[in-house]
């Protein structure tokens, strides 16, 4: 959290590799498998992924795309804030993606909450993030990003 910059072993800046590109890549292999159960046993599943307020404090831009491993502009507020947004906005996009589905895209685990889809939870309410953790074109472009990323484990 909120560390010195470095790059992970496959050259992605470490905030981002760690609290973002390993949980998507993690729920885009365990997805098919996911769907598969919950038609076959007629439950939802759920997928839960973890933000924090820390979101707010995203480079202006929300997600530098073309900037993801620049040193030279790399602030470690702002990559945190950055990393926290990319998984409200991974939510997101998974929610729309999965709208209809028999899997639940979830952040919280309490059965007071079941159904519900792409919210953003604090202190076990809905509570409204940062205006860019709503942005569906800015979800839609971290989703195909991260996909890219991505790509070589797949």
């Amino acid at each position: 959290m909120m560390c010195p910059y470095m790059l992970s072993t496959d050259k992605i800046e470490l905030q981002f590799a760690t609290n973002h590109v390993g949980h998507f890549l993690l729920t885009h292999l365990l997805l098919d498998t996911m769907k598969s159960t919950a038609r076959e046993s007629n439950q939802e599943g759920r997928i839960i992924i973890v933000s924090s307020e820390g979101h707010r404090l995203s480079y202006k831009e929300g997600i530098r795309f073309d900037k993801i491993n620049n040193e030279a502009e790399y602030n470690n507020v702002r990559a945190y804030g950055q990393a926290k947004l990319a998984n409200i906005l991974h939510a997101n996009e998974l929610a729309r993606l999965l709208k209809g589905a028999a899997t639940t895209c979830y952040v919280a685990l309490h059965p007071k909450v079941k159904g519900v889809t792409g919210e953003y939870f604090s202190d076990s309410n809905v509570y409204k993030p940062n205006s860019q953790a709503k942005d569906e074109e800015l979800a839609k472009k971290l989703w195909d990003f991260s996909l890219d990323l991505i790509n070589p484990f797949c």
